[in-house]
């Protein structure tokens, strides 16, 4: 497996969780949500370098067959993240990932806590590299 299908992937990943964005939609049919996982799978089995690394390809597929008839219901953006999240979190690749979009947060501030910033370590210092919170005047890289 080359760098480009894992870049291509991770790419593939990210867009996925982000096609909600788009829409603005409370739910989303359960044609969608399976029309977007099967893409999210398809993704993943044909690009992603280590898929097999720490289970088996029948304990993943079976992962993937059990959260595919899961959906069975519409469902908002929240909901299917989980269902993503918890496939992603099974691979365990650490490079690998999915996120809610930005606009979730800014349309649920109240109901989803969450820390306010992405932070890095690099030998022992601590950077901000997302600040979600932009209202606290914190800067990028601080």
């Amino acid at each position: 497996m080359n760098f480009t299908r894992f870049r291509l992937l991770t790419i593939a990943a990210f867009l996925i969780t982000q096609i909600i964005v788009f829409s603005q939609k409370s739910s989303y049919s359960t044609t969608e949500l399976k029309n977007d996982f099967s893409l999210f799978r398809k993704a993943l089995e044909e690009s992603h370098p280590s898929l097999y690394r720490y289970h088996s390809k029948k304990e993943i597929d079976d992962l993937f067959e059990k959260t595919l008839l899961s959906i069975n219901q519409p469902a908002g953006e929240l909901e299917f993240y989980k269902k993503l999240a918890a496939i992603i979190s099974r691979i365990g690749c650490g490079h690998t990932g999915v996120a809610l979009s930005d606009d979730y947060y800014k349309n649920h501030p109240v109901r989803t806590a969450r820390f306010p910033f992405d932070i890095k370590f690099v030998g022992d210092r601590l950077f901000v590299i997302k600040n979600y919170n932009p209202e606290n005047g914190l800067a990028l890289g601080s």
